[in-house]
């Protein structure tokens, strides 16, 4: 079976800056693949094209074999691509539940199906998260599992993860290590930026 994703010769620049420079990059499913690399050589700004953060300048993506244009995050999510970023985008005074349902524009009517939902996410994927929690009151690791929590229930199969671990402890490094393994083992696609 072929490539997951492809990103071909991928060119991004800023004023006075060539930041991407014909990039080409695949991803297959159950893979997790590193983008390492010193500050400022480009890893973050190419997952942010492919998350529709950026638009490249030239170049193309193929994604499941097709052509896909993405312009915005959600574009990407629709798309089954998510990003969990290093500055997360959550909602302090909200829930869990509550971040969860903004973060996929899908409103469902019955509170109680999304936590229901998010409850068998959590235990399927050992990221022990309690979907009534309201965030300010979690640690920043659980915090990070929210983001990924927000992603599987997307049913995301390309996971974009950015600086993972910088922020964790080595237990909670541990449990996104696990969660990853979990993620790739379902037939995602991982991408580690470090």
């Amino acid at each position: 079976m072929g490539p997951l994703l492809v990103m071909k010769n991928i060119v991004k620049r800023f004023p006075g800056i060539l930041a991407l420079n014909k990039v080409n990059f695949d991803l297959f499913e159950g893979e997790v693949h590193a983008l390492l690399g010193e500050n400022g050589a480009g890893k973050t700004t190419l997952m942010n094209i492919l998350y529709g953060l950026y638009r490249m300048d030239e170049g193309e993506i193929f994604y499941r074999g097709e052509k896909v244009k993405i312009h915005s995050p959600s574009q990407a999510l629709a798309l089954g691509i998510g990003m969990v970023q290093q500055h997360f985008t959550l909602i302090p005074s909200f829930t869990v539940a509550e971040n969860v349902m903004l973060s996929t524009r899908r409103f469902e009517r019955n509170i109680n199906d999304v936590i229901d939902r998010i409850r068998k996410i959590s235990e399927e994927y050992e990221l022990r998260i309690d979907p009534n929690a309201r965030i300010w009151q979690m640690s920043v690791g659980e915090r990070q599992r929210v983001e990924i929590l927000k992603l599987l229930y997307t049913n995301a199969k390309v996971v974009i993860l950015d600086e993972p671990t910088a922020v964790l402890t080595p237990q909670e490094t541990k449990a996104l290590f696990r969660a990853i393994r979990l993620m790739i083992k379902n037939g995602a696609g991982v991408v580690f930026i470090s």
